[in-house]
């Protein structure tokens, strides 16, 4: 930890002597930069991507401030980031689909990290030395597989480049102890023909959160450390190699309080009584943190002949969390838990893309993925509830998926597209539950249930078709119907049947402007979703959590976003977002064990209503000097958390906004800046996640607000 630190620190010193042309220096046109977009697997323009789809690029990222993914909450349309989770478990939904953060469920919303499908854990991940982030809405089954029910998220890491040196470094210091550090830097070794990059990654943050319990404790604190070095290596005009390795160590301690259920229970504390902790004051006696450690590494090769680019991706991702949790969330000791999951998975695309300049584009691809997740063990020690007792849980589960997709996009005219394609999948699993009960009234042991083995499979086909119209060249329309697919699986704590795989058929229709001579870019859609199979996550009353399937919903929305270039120095973008989203017949247990209809309530974490507005101003000062401006300010409508009980202020979340705020001064040509920022401006204080755990809620929250400065140096 001290070693890194100080290097890093070491090299943004060094960076702040050094000199050369900035790496990021863009001329003024006057027109919104188009960001290149790759979410159809090549590379468009956003406006010519016939998909609802919000781009990041470097810039971007930098001045949101975006350090994880949930940083992004509020400020992508139909979007919701939940933090807080325990074990480094986060979820995200898009359009009102999220997903279940349990142990082996899979999320429906495919995370890409340089074309590496990674099934867990990103959400809460320390980003370093990114090129863009994508975000797409709506099934994308076709070309990014079986878990993209909700949509994908893509990351692409800066990428070294064959004739150009460059890097920069950034210290990045903060209230509550926070201080981050990363440094980058690429050069080719031999021109034209092969280059490297480097970069590193070190931060730590005390913790807003003061734990009453162990005197001079804090909690939300964390520790991480990131590297990453990566090589392109270009032997031929028409040959490309990319190779990537990536490993990461961290410890977290997140936050995370137990509501009662009634305001008679003093033990835990009353719903009603959440505003309470906005002195972010929380009481946990036993430990609370969750040790994370990954490593990825990625191989991909693209030959390119005449008339199509032959493309091969090639990766493998280990992840390994160990933790412990006071899951009463008080002083008192009444349950605990502690855990650990390991995760292996390796990936393999083969894909074949035209190049040419008919008016057929295609692409057509195999894919295969092995995913091997083991929870070692998971032990659960109840103390309010002695006949549960103590809990040993010991489970593998092992997924094998295999798929078949091809696309076609045929210009019709110079104004007409149509759009079809379609992905097979086969997927199957094996599992291997093991429970160990101990009562601690009598002291007795058994397995209970005993051990339990199982394997299913499942075949899939998703279509996709769409048809775009150009109006004129300002103007693109497009309608379209695609269907996503998300495997079934089973529960890792007790010996439950196998639940079905989800499926969603989604009918969407869009717009896309370009006006006022590229000043000003609006993007609008509005869709329907059927829904079947959804995979929920509940409660289970003696410990850890289940995944039961619902019957159906329906999702019904409609978002924008725009940007408009107002004057050469100020830039106005903003985006809203309307959601209804309902059950159909659902029957399932209420926290109370009866059996009930969850029809005509709300998906969770399926905000009603988002928007958010923001103004930038940049002006010169002098030759040599500019200033910025930047304020924002993003509105998430009220959310629940379970199908049932959803008139409980224990599994609701209310309605907010947060303010942010950033001024900055920088070296005319780019080659250095100095901000200052503060977050959450108006300190508001508001649950951002709740998930059930033995049929009580855990939340986790906000951050407060945050004061903080950020010093970079390009080169």
């Amino acid at each position: 930890m001290g070693c890194l630190k100080m290097a890093l620190l070491a090299g943004v010193s060094a960076a702040a002597s050094a000199s050369g042309a900035p790496a990021f220096a863009q001329a003024d046109t006057g027109m919104i930069e188009e960001i290149v977009v790759r979410g159809q697997r090549r590379e468009q323009t956003s406006f010519e991507t016939p998909v609802q789809i919000t781009a990041l690029n470097r810039d971007d990222l930098d001045k949101a401030n975006v350090l994880t993914l949930i940083d992004l909450q509020n400020k992508i349309p139909n979007t919701y980031f939940g933090g807080g989770g325990n074990y480094g478990g986060n979820t995200i939904s898009i359009r009102g689909v999220g997903g279940s953060a349990t142990v082996f469920g899979e999320e429906p919303v495919a995370v890409f990290v340089d074309d590496q499908f990674v099934a867990r854990g990103i959400a809460t991940s320390a980003l370093l030395d990114m090129e863009s982030i994508e975000v797409l809405r709506g099934p994308q089954g076709t070309l990014y597989g079986r878990n993209a029910t909700a949509g994908a998220v893509l990351l692409r890491s800066a990428r070294p480049k064959l004739d150009e040196a460059g890097g920069f470094a950034k210290l990045n210091l903060a209230q509550f102890g926070e201080e981050r550090y990363e440094l980058a830097y690429g050069a080719p070794l031999v021109s034209g023909k092969l280059a490297v990059r480097m970069a590193a990654l070190y931060n730590e943050r005390t913790g807003f959160a003061r734990n009453l319990a162990i005197p001079g404790d804090h909690l939300d604190g964390f520790e991480n450390t990131r590297l990453r070095a990566s090589l392109l290596w270009a032997p031929t005009d028409r040959t490309e190699v990319f190779a990537l390795v990536e490993t990461a160590t961290g410890t977290s301690r997140a936050p995370a309080i137990r509501y009662s259920l009634n305001t008679s229970n003093s033990i835990r504390i009353p719903a009603a009584q959440i505003d309470t902790l906005k002195d972010r004051d929380f009481a946990l006696n036993t430990p609370n943190y969750s040790d994370l450690e990954d490593t990825r590494a990625v191989v991909s090769a693209k030959m390119k002949f005449e008339g199509f680019d032959v493309i091969a991706d090639s990766s493998y991702f280990y992840g390994n969390v160990v933790g412990e949790t006071d899951s009463d969330g008080t002083g008192a000791t009444l349950v605990y838990n502690a855990g650990r999951f390991q995760s292996q998975l390796y990936t393999q695309d083969l894909r074949v893309v035209s190049n040419g300049s008919g008016p057929l584009d295609w692409i057509v691809g195999l894919s295969a993925v092995e995913d091997k997740f083991q929870m070692p063990y998971f032990f659960i020690r109840n103390q309010v509830s002695p006949a549960f007792g103590n809990l040993g849980f010991f489970s593998t589960q092992k997924a094998k998926a295999y798929a078949a997709y091809a696309e076609g996009t045929y210009r019709a005219t110079d104004r007409l597209s149509l759009t079809l394609g379609a992905r097979a999948t086969h997927e199957r699993k094996t599992v291997y539950v093991d429970r160990l009960f101990r009562n601690l009234t009598t002291g007795a042991i058994a397995l209970d249930p005993p051990p339990y083995a199982s394997k299913a499979s499942w075949d899939n086909v998703s279509p996709r078709a769409i048809v775009k119209y150009a109006v004129n060249d300002s103007v693109n329309l497009y309608a379209s119907i695609s269907r996503g697919f998300k495997g079934g699986g089973f529960n890792a704590f007790g010996a439950d049947a196998a639940f079905d795989p989800e499926t969603i058929t989604s009918y969407e229709a869009g717009t896309k402007l370009r006006l006022l001579d590229g000043r000003l870019r609006v993007n609008a859609a509005a869709f329907n979703y059927d829904y079947k199979d959804l995979q929920v996550r509940l409660g289970v009353p003696g410990g850890g959590v289940a995944i039961a399937s619902a019957e159906g919903a329906k999702v019904t929305g409609a978002e924008f976003d725009f940007s408009y270039r107002v004057t050469e120095g100020l830039t106005l973008s903003g985006s809203g977002a309307l959601l209804d989203t309902k059950y159909k017949t659902f029957l399932t247990p209420n926290l109370v064990g009866a059996l009930v209809s969850a029809g005509g309530n709300d998906l969770s974490r399926a905000p009603k209503a988002q928007y958010s507005i923001a103004a930038d101003y940049s002006w010169p000062i002098g030759d040599s000097l500019s200033a910025s401006l930047s304020a924002s300010a993003h509105h998430t409508g009220g959310v629940v958390f379970i199908p049932t009980d959803q008139a409980s202020a224990a599994w609701r979340a209310k309605a907010y906004t947060e303010v942010d705020l950033r001024a900055s001064v920088a070296a005319a040509d780019g080659q250095w800046e100095v901000s200052v920022f503060l977050q959450n401006a108006t300190d508001t204080f508001v649950v951002t996640s709740i998930t059930a755990a033995a049929n009580f809620p855990i939340a986790g929250f906000n951050e407060p607000r945050k004061l903080g400065v950020e010093l970079s140096k390009r080169f």
